[in-house]
């Protein structure tokens, strides 16, 4: 048996000698990684604190969601019950005024809300998404 393998059975051989001081070191250091998690542990859903800021591919990552903000967007997708009986147009309209609406007031979380644009600022390269039966 070598000196490392010598040391460590001496240890396991202490440790189970005396268990109810084992269990109370236990205790103590689970006590110790509580106070811890809760004090000096942070919680964040941002994903661009999960990686060191100076790292290069994180900052071309974050140059380009600058350069593209329109890949945070959605898309809300609405469609009909029943596609035989569709309802009118006039309702699909109050329907996307509504959801507006309700985003527009959702302040914090939603920078901007665009419905009804006409077809003149779309722009060369604009995504139109039109749904309907044909």
């Amino acid at each position: 048996m070598g000196f490392v393998q010598r040391r460590l059975v001496k240890f396991v051989v202490r440790v189970v000698s005396y268990p109810k001081v084992t269990v109370g070191i236990c205790a103590v250091v689970l006590l110790a990684s509580v106070a811890y998690a809760w004090f000096g542990l942070s919680v964040s859903a941002d994903q661009d604190q999960l990686l060191p800021q100076k790292l290069k591919f994180v900052q071309d990552a974050a140059r380009f969601d600058r350069l593209f903000p329109e890949n945070d967007a959605f898309v809300i997708v609405v469609s009909a019950k029943d596609y035989a009986h569709p309802p009118l147009a006039k309702r699909w309209m109050e329907l996307a005024d509504e959801l507006a609406a309700k985003l527009r007031l959702l302040k914090g979380d939603v920078a901007r809300v665009e419905w009804r644009v006409p077809l003149e600022q779309l722009g060369r390269e604009a995504m139109l998404l039109m749904i309907g039966r044909v």
